[in-house]
């Protein structure tokens, strides 16, 4: 996608709007003067409209960049950003239901939050990939927008932009995997191809330029597996209790960072998991 192709409609605020038409039964595509508009109810007296600028049978539009306030009799009372018009709407009972304002505030940084990666993303490598074919890592790593139909495709948990650089695909990361020694009681696996997982965790092992050093140990041993680990999943993980507990019962042992940095991938094509506890996607 070219970048300025993404800013005519703002791509990234058109999930947002596709997935309320899809999801709220007050929100509704009407028909003024042959154009069609997504009009927002906010309350009896107010209305937010958006105009599409394309439609899809599949309600993957695209829209105009720029939200009006109108009154019931039709005058235009505001120009708004995608921001503020997010922040009404996540504050309408009638659209988004009775919740707390907790969970208001969580959404609406979610959708602040997806809305800012994406265009972090656009900005820095939206150029055309042109003709030419692609990897499928290249691939993979140009699915800047997300989700067509989801509120807040890119949100990333609240990560910074400083962590959000160092882990994700669209953004070109590159980061080590963290390594771990468990006993054979407290891990199982599961391939998605067709091969058996411990196969692909040998490729794994074998792509490493050099395993931490105390992984040796480990690796010939029958009653252990030595598997690796997204960084910041890891550092999820490691402080809840009955993981804390299998570690000190030495059933799970953290053997620290690999040393070759990989590209991460949107989807796992492989899993391994610690038995109810652990989930570690892969390649």
């Amino acid at each position: 996608m070219i970048t300025h192709h993404a800013h005519f409609t703002d791509v990234a605020a058109n999930c947002f709007w596709n997935g309320l038409h899809r999801e709220s039964t007050h929100v509704e595509i009407v028909e003024r003067d042959d154009i069609k508009i997504l009009s927002i109810p906010i309350d009896e007296e107010k209305v937010l409209e958006v105009m599409l600028l394309s439609e899809s049978k599949t309600g993957i539009n695209s829209y105009s960049p720029s939200v009006y306030m109108r009154n019931v009799r039709g005058e235009l009372l505001a120009t708004l950003d995608f921001h503020q018009a997010s922040e009404l709407i996540i504050g309408t009972d009638k659209i988004v239901g009775n919740i707390d304002p907790e969970q208001r505030r969580h959404f609406l940084a979610a959708v602040a939050e997806s809305h800012r990666n994406t265009w972090v993303a656009l900005e820095q490598f939206g150029q055309s990939l042109g003709e030419s074919a692609t990897t499928f890592l290249e691939s993979e790593q140009s699915l800047y927008v997300g989700h067509s139909l989801h509120p807040a495709p890119k949100s990333r948990s609240n990560l910074s932009v400083e962590i959000s650089r160092q882990l994700s695909p669209e953004l070109k990361a590159n980061f080590a995997l963290r390594w771990f020694a468990v006993q054979d009681e407290s891990v199982f696996g599961g391939a998605a191809q067709g091969s058996r997982w411990q196969q692909y965790l040998q490729k794994l092992q074998d792509h490493e330029a050099k395993l931490p050093s105390g992984a040796s140990k480990y690796l010939n041993q029958d009653s252990w597996k030595v598997i690796p680990m997204h960084p910041w999943q890891a550092q999820q993980l490691l402080v809840l209790p009955q993981v804390k507990d299998l570690i000190e019962t030495g059933k799970l042992i953290d053997l620290g960072l690999g040393s070759r940095p990989g590209p991460p991938l949107p989807q796992p094509e492989q899993f391994i998991t610690l038995r109810r506890l652990i989930c570690s996607n892969f390649l």
